[in-house]
């Protein structure tokens, strides 16, 4: 995203902030240098450009950072980078009721790489895959979440080897659904599949003495 971004709006850097609206913060991570490790920023919610986007869900269109009194110069000073112009976006969920991302692109270049403002046409331009990104980086924020869970994440990878150990059907249920008691401290669990051509959900439990399975069978 972050480097297609920046290609198609011809900014010199861009950041993809994401939203944690659990710590009132955003976070991203930046590579410093192409054989270095990212670096994670964070950044409280309403400081700074980033923050004040993600607070207001407004895009802020800066032609001279300098003269704007949100715009932090000590990471210029601390880099040796001089930040021009910026065009910092918010990117909202699917409904379109909370910023789950936002996009800080530094430095438009001109024909002759020189750092020049961003027009409306800037805006225009990202507005149209915006809510693209917004709904992918929603969706991989809740596998995040999920995945988070390390007991889950264990359970998933027993409940995938058993799709290798085994083809038939049953098996493999018996033993994703078992994974499923276990993570949730469950008693019993089911897996309900769709027979899309008899418009029913279909099963197999164990009976109550365990000896046996029972196919169920609802609308």
């Amino acid at each position: 995203f972050t480097l297609k971004i920046g290609q198609i709006l011809q900014a010199d850097r861009t950041t993809i902030f994401i939203v944690d609206q659990e710590n009132q913060e955003l976070w991203s991570k930046v590579a410093q240098g192409a054989e270095e490790k990212a670096v994670e920023i964070r950044i409280p919610m309403g400081k700074g450009i980033a923050g004040y986007v993600a607070e207001t869900r407004k895009t802020l269109n800066i032609p001279s950072a300098y003269d704007d009194p949100r715009f932090n110069r000590a990471t210029d000073q601390e880099t040796g980078y001089r930040t021009h112009s910026i065009l910092c976006i918010p990117v909202f969920n699917k409904a379109q009721e909370t910023v789950v991302a936002v996009v800080q692109l530094l430095n438009k270049l001109d024909p002759n790489n020189q750092p020049t403002a961003f027009d409306n046409q800037d805006e225009r331009s990202f507005r149209e895959f915006a809510s693209s990104i917004g709904i992918i980086l929603e969706s991989c924020n809740s596998l995040y979440d999920a995945a988070r869970n390390q007991k889950g994440v264990s359970s998933l990878l027993k409940a995938i080897s058993s799709l290798v150990q085994s083809l038939e059907l049953e098996k493999t249920l018996q033993s994703v659904m078992a994974e499923a008691r276990d993570l949730m401290n469950a008693d019993r669990s089911t897996l309900w599949l769709l027979h899309e051509s008899e418009n029913q959900l279909w099963s197999k439990v164990k009976s109550g003495d365990g000896q046996s399975m029972v196919e169920l069978r609802i609308p």
